[in-house]
């Protein structure tokens, strides 16, 4: 099986904060994607810590615009770990892909990963 999604962004935005428009920074939060996993939450539902993900994640941009794609090499926790405690500890490896037209990354679908506008 497959799933798919699409973010669109608003560039409007990004020509106030050009422009020098303080309610642009207010509205800076609005071009994110959290920190996730990419899961079949409906399977996890049904059971509790349960989380199947996809072998191979991707990001495919359709602009030049928006936030990096940030992926850290922290693993989504196995089934029996039902305190997350492999959450803890160091990240040692991460990437960064930013936006560009055509532009398409894959990685492991189990990282931890985003697009984190605070750090951007």
């Amino acid at each position: 099986g497959a799933e798919w999604w699409t973010l669109a962004l608003d560039t409007v935005n990004e020509n106030k904060k050009n422009n020098g428009d303080d309610d642009a920074d207010s509205e800076e939060e609005d071009d994110e994607v959290g920190m996730h996993f990419d899961a079949d939450y409906g399977l996890e539902a049904q059971l509790p810590n349960f989380m199947l993900h996809p072998r191979i994640a991707t990001v495919t941009y359709l602009s030049n615009v928006g936030v990096p794609t940030l992926i850290l090499n922290k693993r989504s926790p196995a089934p029996v770990d039902v305190e997350k405690k492999s959450l803890n500890g160091s990240i040692e490896k991460g990437w960064l892909s930013c936006p560009m037209v055509g532009k398409h990354i894959c990685f492991d679908g189990r990282f931890l990963h985003g697009a984190p506008g605070t750090f951007f």
